[in-house]
């Protein structure tokens, strides 16, 4: 029998869930998130907010309860899938995560820092896949 396990080390254990948003299908991203949830990486445990938008001036935002897993994302992830959010001069801002939905129908993020309250939703959900990096 083939031994079922993968030999590689696990960098990340967790979900990145994305929201992007635009007028059509082939039309410029007008919102752009990737949200972060993670229980274990050499940082530690915690949530990520990255997000650009027309609400953020198309600047690019960062929210975390955990800085040190921001900036590990930034550099051993964002950097490949996305990096505009991988720019360490983007400063953290502190926040509280919750969370809310039934995973099946759908899911709803809420990220409160001092001066900001954001509510991320996602329903109708694509097919979940695992992300290699080699």
């Amino acid at each position: 029998m083939v031994n079922p396990t993968d030999p590689n080390e696990v960098r990340l254990t967790g979900e990145n869930s994305f929201i992007r948003l635009q007028e059509s299908e082939d039309g410029p991203q007008l919102t752009r998130t990737s949200h972060w949830r993670v229980l274990w990486s050499p940082a530690g445990q915690g949530h990520v907010l990255f997000i650009t938008s027309e609400l953020t001036s198309d600047a690019v935002k960062i929210y975390a309860d955990n800085i040190a897993l921001a900036r590990w994302l930034q550099e051993e992830i964002e950097s490949m899938l996305f990096p505009e959010f991988a720019d360490q001069s983007i400063p953290v801002i502190s926040a509280i995560f919750e969370r809310d939905g039934d995973g099946q129908n759908y899911w709803t993020e809420t990220v409160d820092s001092a001066e900001e309250s954001i509510e991320l939703t996602w329903h109708d959900f694509a097919e979940p896949f695992v992300l290699r990096a080699e």
